[in-house]
């Protein structure tokens, strides 16, 4: 865990998921994104009106 009780997971303390916000859409880039009712990772895109979900896969274990 770190000082903000979040693991490197993504899961708070309490156990529960924390939703990590986007900066810009993948598809259009616009940076007008608001959650979306579909789910705890799904995010909605005013710009294109698309509606994708974000999730972490983990860290890496490959060092430069």
């Amino acid at each position: 865990m770190s000082s903000s009780g979040v693991s490197s997971s993504g899961v708070s303390s309490s156990g529960s998921p924390v939703r990590m916000a986007p900066h810009y859409c993948p598809y259009c880039a616009d940076q007008d994104l608001r959650p979306h009712e579909q789910g705890h990772t799904a995010w909605e895109c005013r710009g294109c009106l698309r509606v994708f979900s974000l999730t972490f896969a983990g860290i890496s274990g490959v060092t430069s």
